[in-house]
């Protein structure tokens, strides 16, 4: 290789990570049918990471405190701990999500390793192939650009901080370890909000109307 043809990325120029909009989001969950609608709605609405979900056991679903418990992963097929003690939370499951839960696991069977999401080799789907074989063709059909588990998560922290969630309440539920973590990988979207914020406060401290120079100044 002619290494003067070499041509180097350029400092702190980093790839923007796919995110899906909120109306993406809702069309996917709109077409898709179960298992992956779970899947895909657990994403989303909870902003797990794929193996987390692709780990996920019926015990760590709790309908009665509308909590799940987050104790395991899979990779590549198998059952493993998760990421760090912080990927290891307790997460609140919303209504909608509560609703879609009741329906799954009035149909969901046991099986040896209790997964939530079990295929057909009793074993637990690999993302890679959930993405390619069911995400893709939904994508394809909406013309929504071809993107992985981790769009979801983007789409779901995006949506947290445009909300108004703190970044330390963003941190707990994306499980990070330190919240500079979370700081630095959507930096983007803190600045947005602080700027939002910034703005707030001086609208209402000075309101728009007529400036210093056309009221005049009372002292009693």
């Amino acid at each position: 290789m002619d290494q003067h043809k070499l041509v180097l990325p350029g400092r702190g120029i980093k790839k923007e990570a796919a995110c899906f909009t909120a109306e993406q989001v809702r069309n996917i969950l709109q077409i898709a049918e179960d298992p992956w609608r779970l899947m895909f709605a657990c994403a989303a609405l909870l902003g797990l990471r794929a193996g987390e979900i692709l780990g996920l056991k019926a015990e760590n679903i709790d309908l009665q405190t509308k909590t799940l418990n987050i104790k395991q992963s899979a990779w590549r097929g198998k059952v493993q701990t998760v990421k760090n003690t912080a990927s290891e939370n307790t997460l609140p499951i919303p209504a909608v999500l509560e609703g879609w839960f009741h329906e799954y696991l009035k149909m969901w069977k046991p099986n040896p390793l209790g997964l939530l999401f079990c295929n057909r080799n009793g074993r637990a789907y690999t993302s890679q192939k959930v993405v390619e074989y069911q995400l893709w063709p939904l994508l394809d059909a909406l013309k929504i650009k071809r993107a992985g588990f981790h769009a979801f998560r983007h789409a779901h922290t995006t949506l947290l901080l445009e909300g108004g969630a703190s970044p330390k309440v963003t941190q707990r539920q994306l499980r990070h370890a330190d919240a500079r973590v979370t700081l630095n990988i959507y930096a983007h979207l803190v600045e947005g909000t602080h700027r939002e914020a910034v703005e707030k406060l001086a609208s209402f401290l000075v309101p728009s109307g007529p400036n210093e120079e056309e009221v005049p100044l009372r002292i009693q």
